[in-house]
């Protein structure tokens, strides 16, 4: 795990240690490579050994959202699937977002290499 903290405040924040405690239970071994962007209360992953995101929680109007590195930066997504991610940051409404995300990360990959993945639990 990776840290990045410009300001004096300390450690990770308890509503991005949270985040990050529900993105690693619910993808286990499928989420690495965490950076913990602490000024910016932002997360990194590598999902499935594959796709980089960022999931982020917006402090003034308390708001998650979640980007997947394009080129060289991140896209903000708002739909997924067809499905609208939910901006709210309870715990209920994120999982639904990773679920989506989820969905979203195997459908692009080969089944094979989702198959070896699985097996590494």
């Amino acid at each position: 795990m990776h840290y990045q903290n410009n300001s004096s405040s300390g450690g990770i924040p308890d509503d991005l240690n949270q985040l990050m405690r529900n993105i690693n239970d619910f993808f286990g071994h499928k989420a690495i490579n965490t950076t913990v962007l602490i000024d910016e209360k932002s997360l990194k992953y590598i999902l499935y050994e594959s796709f980089d995101w960022l999931f982020n929680l917006e402090e003034r109007y308390g708001t998650f959202g979640a980007s997947l590195a394009m080129g060289n930066g991140y896209i903000g997504i708002s739909k997924l699937l067809g499905k609208e991610l939910s901006l709210d940051n309870n715990e209920e409404s994120i999982k639904y977002n990773l679920e989506i995300i989820d969905q979203y990360c195997r459908l692009r990959l080969p089944n094979k290499f989702i198959d070896e993945l699985d097996k590494l639990v």
